[in-house]
């Protein structure tokens, strides 16, 4: 018998730190169904443990980076940034969800109101940045809109008449977004129709107003036009490609026109995005190509369960949030649950599996390619099955961000696309570092509200 104590200790025992290839590290965790019922549950509470006793830590360390400089791990890259990727509107975000974990458990009342007092100075800091760079992109995770929308639905039980003005921001910047040659939720169109959507989201219907609705329309159906375009080209410009089949197609930029299929930049991340309409999807002259565009992703899936990054199809092996299975799960559930069809649910759960499999990666313990975004995938699939293995499995990955075996090697490892090795370049951002560990632990403790921050409409 493990008496409490001993279950608050770190255990390393069921993962050893194994490396398979140059990205991953070897799943030595027992899956749920390897165990007796109650030794798996005695896992998950021993885990839901310690995540308890490594919240409000992280808390205090993410208090000292509060300010206008994202800290990168080569102080000769710090700079100003106030996105939710990389900046303080990301600390703001995370700090705000560790705010209402603490009030909504009501044992640490000290905790919550010392946590939503960092979170808006965060805040703070990113609001006077971004109102210092009205060129940046309108994106959810990259642009002032998404952190205009953030700072809309922490604002709206305070202030009110500030959360108006927030939602007047990004109203204003609707030409911009139009205009703006990217598409993606990062930097995008889809990532400005996201942060119209959280807008509404947290708006009581009797106060949402029809600048805010025909916003939403005119964006939602330009993603579509272009997409469909897009979509069109590509089938006759590569007859002979199978990934050039999509009914809807978005390229990157920034990255030379790639076409990629992932959540970050990509058809993954579009489609989530859209989905969040139901009543266009299934109702308007949108439903054939966002299904057929499902429909593509489902077609496209390898027998791992996993998906190529671009339209060369020359990279199968990448398991992040923006490139491969974990980010393309939130989108299989959301059809699902718009669809109803099985077909996106049995897909979904395909990804899963190679999360499960493949997603304790090298890079780190991040979010956007790391084991941090590995979990929240797994708990995405979670939210949607209400499987308890789903739940065990994305808290054992939780358990990987803090296990010595793999942090060593972590630490170790090379990156040529990193500042410095064994580190991420923005350590404390809520995409790459700890803001994005503090948010994925908080997530973990709310597994019914959880979900990749913003993108899963939770924290």
């Amino acid at each position: 018998m493990i008496d409490d104590d001993q279950a608050l200790l770190p255990q390393h025992g069921d993962l050893s730190g194994e490396v398979l290839d140059e990205r991953r590290f070897v799943n030595t965790f027992p899956d749920f169904d390897a165990l007796p019922v109650e030794q798996a549950r005695h896992v998950a509470t021993r885990i839901h443990a310690r995540i308890d006793l490594l919240i409000p830590a992280l808390m205090v360390e993410l208090r000292s980076k509060i300010g206008p400089i994202a800290e990168a791990s080569d102080p000769r890259f710090n700079q100003p940034d106030f996105t939710l990727y990389a900046g303080a509107g990301g600390l703001a975000l995370a700090l705000w969800a560790a705010a209402v974990y603490f009030d909504e458990r009501k044992t640490h009342p000290d905790l919550a109101a010392t946590c939503l007092a960092d979170a808006y100075r965060a805040l703070g800091h990113a609001l006077d940045l971004a109102e210092a760079d009205r060129a940046s992109s309108t994106g959810f995770y990259c642009g002032a809109a998404g952190v205009h929308a953030i700072a809309a639905r922490m604002q709206r039980a305070k202030n009110p008449t500030a959360a108006a003005e927030h939602t007047r921001r990004v109203l204003g910047a609707l030409d911009r977004a139009l205009e703006q040659p990217e598409t993606e939720i990062l930097y995008g169109r889809s990532g400005y129709l996201y942060s119209l959507l959280d807008l509404r989201r947290c708006t009581d219907p009797r106060e949402r107003t029809p600048d805010l609705e025909n916003a939403l329309a005119v964006v939602f159906d330009a993603l579509i036009r272009e997409g469909a375009s897009l979509g069109a080209e590509l089938s006759r410009q590569f007859p002979d490609n199978a990934l050039a089949k999509s009914p809807l197609a978005y390229c990157f930029p920034a990255k030379q026109g790639a076409v990629y299929f992932g959540a970050g930049h990509g058809l993954a991340g579009v489609l989530y995005v859209l989905l969040h309409f139901p009543e266009r999807c299934l109702h308007s002259y949108a439903r054939e190509s966002i299904a057929g565009a499902l429909d593509f992703l489902v077609s496209i899936q390898n027998r791992e369960g996993n998906f190529p990054t671009d339209l060369r199809g020359h990279r199968w092996d990448l398991f992040h949030w923006c490139h491969g299975a974990p980010g393309v799960v939130p989108t299989l559930c959301k059809a699902y649950e718009v669809f109803g069809e099985a077909r996106y649910l049995d897909a979904a759960q395909r990804a899963a599996d190679a999360v499960w499999s493949s997603g304790l990666l090298r890079k780190g313990v991040g979010i956007c390619h790391g084991i941090a975004g590995s979990a929240l995938s797994l708990l995405t699939m979670h939210r949607t099955t209400r499987n308890e293995r789903d739940l065990y499995r994305a808290l054992r990955m939780c358990e990987a961000t803090w296990s010595e075996p793999c942090l060593a090697v972590i630490r170790q490892s090379h990156d040529p696309q990193r500042y410095r090795p064994g580190s991420p370049d923005l350590p404390y951002s809520l995409m790459e570092g700890k803001a994005g560990l503090l948010y994925a632990y908080v997530a973990m403790q709310r597994p019914d509200q959880g979900g990749f921050p913003g993108y899963a409409g939770a924290g």
